[in-house]
């Protein structure tokens, strides 16, 4: 990065494979107060944590991606109070979320391919009342049950679940979602039920696809689940 630092005007930062690249804290972006978008794929190969105070709190969009080494995103994202989006995608090793928790006014978080991190109630996103839209997407080796009871906020209009490969049961923690709208499962070939008490009333639109067993269980002529989805307008089994 220039010596001098980039320019206090710039909007958004991209970095894409820049192996030899400085550590994120002498990028000097901290002060930047018009950077609101930040997307850092690939290089950064020393990175282990991410490091705190180093992000502007005007930031509003963050993506890191493809980043090998990365086991920590530290304590930092917490005070970002304008962030409303957080993409992190394959970094396989990625296994602490803060310890404060996400930031609390993000709006969408989506988690693709990081083979380590397992969601829990320490990522503090029940308490995110601004959460809508929640992806995860490959990864969560070891989980059978989904969601950990206290998981997920009320505010959630949307979730998508995918490539969760020993996911077994769809637990009660969905049907306290009272917003949710539309609800995607894919590629979860041990998903075999949705637990008694169903999913949410609010539900409108569900996509079930590449889930045999859950699909077999769903059949409208006699399926043990049919009960449990058949109020829902918008229905698709694949």
């Amino acid at each position: 990065m220039p010596k001098e630092g980039l320019s206090p005007n710039l909007h958004s930062q991209v970095v894409t494979d820049c192996t030899n690249l400085m550590p994120l804290k002498e990028w000097s972006v901290h002060g930047m107060k018009s950077l609101t978008c930040i997307k850092i794929d690939g290089g950064c190969s020393k990175l282990k944590v991410f490091p705190q105070g180093v992000l502007p709190n005007t930031l509003t969009s963050l993506r890191i991606s493809n980043l090998p080494n990365l086991i920590n995103l530290g304590e930092g994202l917490h005070s970002l109070l304008s962030l409303k989006k957080l993409k992190i995608k394959h970094c396989e090793n990625l296994k602490l979320m803060p310890k404060e928790g996400l930031p609390l006014n993000l709006q969408s978080l989506f988690i693709t391919g990081c083979e380590s991190i397992l969601p829990s109630t320490e990522w503090g996103l029940h308490g995110m009342k601004s959460l809508a839209h929640f992806m995860i997407t490959g990864g969560c080796s070891t989980m059978e049950l989904f969601p950990e009871r206290g998981l997920l906020p009320d505010s959630l209009i949307s979730l998508c679940i995918s490539r969760l490969p020993d996911l077994k049961y769809l637990v009660n923690g969905l049907q306290h979602l009272t917003s949710l709208k539309k609800l995607e499962i894919d590629c979860c070939k041990k998903l075999e039920l949705i637990q008694a008490k169903g999913l949410p009333v609010s539900l409108s639109s569900l996509r079930i696809r590449k889930c045999s067993l859950l699909a077999l269980r769903c059949e409208k002529d006699g399926g043990e689940d049919w009960p449990k989805i058949s109020y829902i307008s918008d229905l698709q089994i694949d």
